[in-house]
């Protein structure tokens, strides 16, 4: 019989890095472990560990095989091994004691946590826990910040995505801020008009992280910001006699807007291919996803960084992770997945035959306190059915996630070099301020908080640099941006 030590199935184990933590069974006459000593082991553990969240959603994942998994849940996160390029886990193949509601031992497929140095940390013998006596080496994302917004539900999100395209239809102009947000200009629209002089233009940029990070979801499943016009708006309230209610959409007049300001990438192709016929019916091929390209990530990265904390910090972890939070990846109630994706990894490093038979239990005299021999040099597989394990139980659903393909992610720093803005810097003088026309935050940026620049190769580490890069960009300009004037505001007499 199995022990009673075993707790509860833990289906999104990816958050943690580790499969359940069943114990193992107490077995008289052979060499392996008792009762008691497991039990040493888990309250050692689990005092060490903290237990993982539990997925609320555990559905299938976006409309592509095998993408199961985890897209809404915030517990522990830590720093798990990673593609060095694309940043997919690489989940290690271990012959393990299967989830209690599955009989005996099999191959399982445990994420594999490492330390600041990437160096691994190792696993407690047929198990995915890992040794407890290596927890303090254990690296935490626990740098979230403002991005826990990501938890909220789905409607919630939408809600602050339609407010951004509501503000964008009643706007005359947009362009970019120097960091790379997106600028609504509003004003008398005979002055204030796609291609008109934006000095007529009062300017108000996107700055709740909320919506930044709504314009990041949607761009990144999406690859642009058209929705369908006719697209019910499920969620809405008011009097149930006001009839079908639809989200906001961007119309035909408010492409000039995208084109005549540089920001072609934020809409799906030419206005002509998407409002059709003499009644100009918007063509709801146009709504659908379409292929990031490398401008498309290049406007997601700024989102990504306006969303974050502005002493915060992005890393590889942190854009997998949340991109799961968000499902990017997997249709949802309205949204659809992104275009191209990419499966987790795993590594076979178990050159000799099974043990014993998939799903029994150990043959007797088998010592559970010394793990199996695994090679030093393995081979790395892309995830797909069939793999070993697959047919026996379901549990791994993590192995089974898509991960966004970041293979077009271009940025090149020396491309913002020119960027300005108006801010107030401290003089050489002890206490003194002066106003800097002009001044590069770029420059800043690349020789205080981050000295080296980003890869020049379309990686996740390039999207990760412009990411970071927009982020300190606007912790710059946010503590020495030129205040507004009050006095000229309310006054214009006091400003001749």
């Amino acid at each position: 019989m199995r022990a009673k030590l075993s707790i509860d199935h833990i289906v999104c184990p990816a958050i943690r890095g580790e499969e359940p933590w069943n114990r193992q069974k107490d077995t008289t006459g052979t060499n392996k472990p008792s009762r008691f000593v497991w039990l040493l082991l888990t309250i050692a553990a689990l005092s060490l560990l903290p237990f993982p969240a539990i997925s609320q959603d555990h559905g299938g994942g976006g409309g592509h095989e095998g993408g199961g998994g985890c897209g809404d849940v915030f517990g522990d996160l830590i720093h798990i091994l990673r593609d060095p390029v694309t940043g997919q886990p690489i989940f290690a193949q271990r012959w393990i004691e299967l989830p209690k509601d599955v009989k005996g031992y099999g191959w399982g497929y445990c994420p594999i946590a490492v330390d600041e140095l990437g160096e691994r940390i190792p696993f407690l013998p047929y198990s995915c826990d890992y040794d407890p006596g290596f927890a303090d080496l254990i690296t935490e994302v626990d740098y979230f910040g403002r991005l826990n917004g990501g938890r909220t539900k789905e409607r919630n999100q939408r809600m602050h995505f339609d407010e951004v395209i509501s503000n964008i239809k009643q706007a005359g102009q947009l362009r970019l801020d120097p960091t790379g947000r997106l600028e609504m200009g509003f004003g008398d629209p005979l002055k204030c008009y796609p291609g008109g002089d934006p000095g007529y233009c009062s300017w108000s940029t996107v700055d709740s992280p909320m919506e930044s990070m709504a314009l990041y979801v949607r761009l990144m499943k999406y690859g642009h910001l058209a929705t369908d016009p006719m697209e019910v708006d499920t969620w809405a309230h008011g009097d149930p006699k006001a009839g079908i209610q639809f989200h906001p959409a961007l119309a035909e007049a408010d492409w000039p807007k995208f084109r005549q300001a540089g920001l072609w990438n934020l809409l799906p192709a030419p206005k002509g291919s998407c409002w059709l016929g003499v009644a100009k019916r918007f063509n709801p091929r146009c709504a659908t996803p379409k292929s990031l390209d490398k401008a498309d990530f290049a406007s997601a990265a700024a989102y990504l960084g306006a969303a974050a904390n502005k002493t915060g910090k992005i890393t590889v972890d942190l854009v997998q992770y949340l991109n799961r939070f968000l499902k990017i990846t997997r249709d949802t109630v309205t949204t659809e997945a992104t275009k191209d994706v990419l499966p987790a990894l795993y590594e076979d490093c178990y050159s000799g035959s099974n043990p014993w038979v998939e799903g029994e239990e150990p043959p007797e005299g088998t010592d559970l306190l010394t793990d199996l021999e695994y090679e030093s040099s393995c081979a790395t597989f892309a995830a797909a059915a069939g793999i070993p394990g697959w047919d026996v139980y379901d549990a791994f659903t993590n192995v089974k996630e898509m991960f966004v393909d970041f293979s077009r992610s271009q940025y090149k720093r020396k491309d913002r070099a020119d960027v300005e803005a108006d801010l107030i810097l401290e003089g050489s003088a002890s206490g003194s301020w002066i106003l800097v026309h002009g001044d590069a935050p770029m420059r800043w940026v690349a020789e205080y908080p981050n000295p080296e620049d980003p890869t020049d190769e379309v990686e996740i580490h390039n999207f990760v640099g412009a990411a970071s890069d927009t982020l300190r960009a606007i912790e710059y300009i946010h503590n020495y941006a030129v205040p507004e004037d009050l006095f000229c505001k309310y006054d214009p007499s006091e400003c001749l």
